[in-house]
């Protein structure tokens, strides 16, 4: 086991775990680019390559979307950009069928984080988390299978919390007005 690897990993765990707790679209995708940083070094230190580069196209577009998004949405050509770059580096540097893991994950995370509501960032990450595992397990990333099983279960807490729940209570809400109101 590569220990400084697992020790990035680690980093990278705690920050997306915080990060993911947010209500936030921008803390959120911070918290994304300092942990795709986190994994794209850990990705090297391990010989996943395809995954350390994806990891380079997933930390320019996490920061780029985050500093687009203080402004306006970002574009459909940039959203297309990125999609062309994760699946062209994959092709590239693949290497077998462990290969797609990663093209699939970014993709999933790519269209999550272009979109305006957190609720798709986060469907896309529990997407994403979960092909990952699998990459990782193979690849001997155990902090970042560790990282991707809390990434997955932050996510779905949060989109229960923020989504099902808020929504629920909103309708319960409108509910009782309008039994009042009548």
């Amino acid at each position: 086991m590569n220990i400084p690897a697992q020790i990035v990993g680690i980093i990278g765990l705690i920050v997306i775990t915080v990060g993911m707790q947010s209500k936030n679209k921008k803390n959120m995708l911070l918290a994304q680019t300092i942990t795709n940083s986190c994994f794209m070094i850990q990705y090297f230190m391990l010989g996943a390559i395809t995954g350390a580069v994806m990891y380079i196209v997933n930390t320019i577009r996490t920061f780029t979307f985050y500093t687009w998004d203080k402004k306006y949405k970002p574009n459909i050509f940039l959203l297309l950009i990125f999609v062309i770059l994760a699946i062209g580096f994959g092709v590239y540097t693949y290497k077998g069928i462990y290969s797609l893991l990663p093209i699939i994950g970014s993709l999933a995370s790519t269209y999550g984080g272009w979109q305006k509501e957190a609720k798709i960032m986060r469907v896309g990450m529990m997407i994403s988390s979960s092909i990952l595992i699998i990459h990782d397990l193979h690849f001997g990333a155990y902090s970042g299978m560790m990282t991707y099983i809390f990434v997955f279960s932050s996510s779905l807490i949060s989109f229960i919390r923020f989504d099902i729940l808020k929504k629920d209570l909103k309708l319960k809400n409108e509910l009782e007005g309008e039994i009042n109101n009548g």
